[in-house]
Parts: C-alpha cells; structure tokens; sequence
C-alpha cells in the first residue's frame, strides 16, 4: 500500500478517512504511521517503527 508523507495529519483528516485508504504518516514523527481500519470510517492504528542505530552496531 502506498505511502503519503509531507501532510499534516489532522483531527479531521483522521476522522474522515475511509476504510482500505492508504496509510498517512506523520510529516513531524519519523517512523510514525497511521493505518486506517478495513471496515469503519475514521477508525484505524497507529505504527511507530523504531530503528536504534546504537545496537545495530553493537556484538552479538
């Protein structure tokens, strides 16, 4: 599913979103998603993903 990014996400926006749009993301958050519902209107979850570059590096 495609991705907008760049947009403000509003009480509104969120509100009024249809089921099976596409998932929004946070222009202030990074790693910060919305994935809207498949069957109600204005309903959905949200998704941090998180990357830690420190233990990436780190020895196993």
């Amino acid at each position: 599913m495609a991705v907008q990014s760049g947009k403000r996400l509003t009480d509104s926006k969120l509100r009024n979103i249809t089921p099976n749009s596409n998932q929004l993301t946070s222009s202030s958050v990074a790693g910060l998603i919305f994935k809207p519902s498949s069957c109600t209107k204005g309903t959905g979850a949200w998704i941090l993903r998180y990357y830690d570059k420190v233990s990436k590096n780190a020895p196993n």
